[in-house]
């Protein structure tokens, strides 16, 4: 699995960083954390999750399924790891076996049971296009 992960990394410090996005988002999330961190002396490691980025999709998706492909994907003990929304929720999952000093969790989402329609309305987003996108938010920037 971790093959199928792409991993964008920022700097060569001697302490790691894993930063793990949200929900429908890409290490691309990350932007200005990341090359930040790498300023002040870390070697950062953020994971596109399965099905968002560039990483391969899964056939069936679980918290441990995502849990898997993060471990496999990015070093173990970071001196710092940090999720944002889902990224929150498999870090919290992930926190045995991925072992990082210091986890810091941003807006983390919980495992609750969804709805069917809610489910197939996320699945239904994957399609759109960027007219879509500006209909829906027109707010975004390009």
């Amino acid at each position: 699995m971790a093959d199928e992960i792409r991993v964008e990394r920022w700097g060569s410090g001697d302490r790691d960083a894993v930063l793990i996005h949200g929900l429908g988002n890409s290490s691309e999330s990350w932007w200005e954390v990341g090359p930040a961190l790498a300023d002040r002396g870390y070697s950062v490691h953020a994971v596109d999750l399965p099905g968002h980025g560039r990483s391969a999709a899964l056939v069936d998706y679980s918290v441990e399924s995502l849990v898997d492909a993060v471990v496999g994907a990015v070093p173990t003990k970071p001196e710092l790891a940090i999720g944002h929304s889902l990224g929150g929720l498999v870090l919290a999952h992930a926190l045995d076996r991925l072992a990082p000093r210091l986890a810091v969790f941003e807006d983390p989402a919980w495992t609750v049971a969804i709805a069917p329609e809610v489910v197939e309305a996320f699945r239904a987003q994957k399609k759109w296009t960027i007219d879509d996108v500006n209909r829906t938010y027109p707010r975004w920037s390009d």
